[in-house]
């Protein structure tokens, strides 16, 4: 497991990928959205902004929607478990106990400066962690190449819009 400090203006250690990305980091999730021209109400609402989550499966996927008002519309972060090369799946917890839950890191990154803008750390309810393990776990059960990935994403990307997969979303969450 590889935690890294991370602090608001600094330079962002993760790749330049415009746009949101969700990546399990072995003790916990982070949502790392990587966004042109942020305001500083986009900005406010991420670090502090109600919110909500929302997870769905569409061709193998996991896909989790969020939005963050005000300012942060409905938004998708495509997800499959198998397309880590170490062994980080292999800290998936066994279950999710009454009362606890997955930590969500949102890292906000200033797509052309690169520098994080804002962090917020999100404790996800009982039953959406519950339900984000299991699809987890499933998604173990049938991998999926880089190749076959990228083909599910696309597929799925050219045949709905981020409203459209909101109506196949199982789990909601919100703060």
């Amino acid at each position: 497991m590889n935690t890294q400090k991370l602090e608001v203006g600094q330079v962002s250690p993760f790749p330049s990928q415009l746009g949101p990305s969700l990546n399990y980091t072995g003790n916990g999730f982070d949502l790392v959205i990587n966004l042109p021209d942020l305001t500083p109400r986009e900005i406010s609402s991420y670090k502090s902004g109600p919110y909500r989550f929302e997870l769905l499966e569409k061709n193998q996927l996991m896909i989790m929607l969020f939005e963050f008002k005000p300012g942060c519309p409905l938004s998708d972060a495509p997800f499959h478990m198998s397309q880590y090369p170490d062994d980080r799946a292999a800290n998936l917890p066994e279950t999710i106990e009454d009362g606890q839950g997955f930590a969500l890191q949102i890292i906000v990154i200033e797509q052309r400066s690169q520098k994080i803008k804002a962090l917020r750390t999100i404790g996800l309810p009982t039953k959406f962690s519950r339900d984000l393990l299991d699809v987890c776990r499933k998604q173990l059960k049938h991998p999926l190449s880089k190749s076959e990935y990228d083909e599910a994403v696309n597929q799925t990307f050219k045949n709905y819009t981020t409203r459209q997969l909101a109506r196949y979303s199982f789990s909601k969450a919100k703060g």
